[in-house]
């Protein structure tokens, strides 16, 4: 049992704005260099292996739909592509940097400007850009168009 795979599953429990998620992303601060580091090293060995591990976790076979909210890497997008071809839909969701800041955002170096938040930055031809800086329209008018998408013989 000494060498198992998890060594250890943290279960947060609280009510609604109790700080369940501030104490998971304190905690998360804590190891993301290390995650950062093994996620590579994985990645250098299978490029789809975070891929399959996330469809598998979320039983993706059972939807019709499937809604990838955390991309990252042009490996992504190719493993994507190349296994589901043109049922792939790219997003980019875009807010400049006082928006962030003012949800949150703190520039982290070793962090912020690795690999899993920049190798995307060059990428253009996404089928679909969306600013969100605090106008409700721009998302709104994205969910009608993957909403299109989701219709046969609706375009968008």
């Amino acid at each position: 049992m000494q060498n198992e795979i998890p060594t250890l599953i943290v279960l947060l429990n609280g009510k609604r704005k109790s700080g369940k998620d501030f104490l998971a992303e304190l905690l998360n601060k804590r190891y993301r260099q290390e995650m950062i580091v093994w996620g590579e090293r994985m990645r250098a060995v299978d490029n789809g292996y975070f891929c399959r591990l996330a469809l598998e976790m979320a039983g993706a076979d059972r939807y019709p739909v499937w809604i990838v909210s955390d991309t990252r890497r042009r490996t992504d997008i190719s493993w994507f592509r190349e296994k589901y071809g043109d049922r792939v839909k790219t997003i980019q969701v875009k807010a400049n940097l006082t928006t962030r800041e003012l949800r949150g955002f703190v520039f982290t170096k070793g962090v912020d400007d690795a690999e899993s938040e920049c190798d995307l930055d060059g990428v253009t031809g996404w089928d679909l850009t969306v600013v969100n800086n605090g106008d409700p329209r721009p998302l709104d008018e994205a969910v009608d168009t993957v909403t299109a998408w989701c219709t046969p013989g609706r375009s968008a």
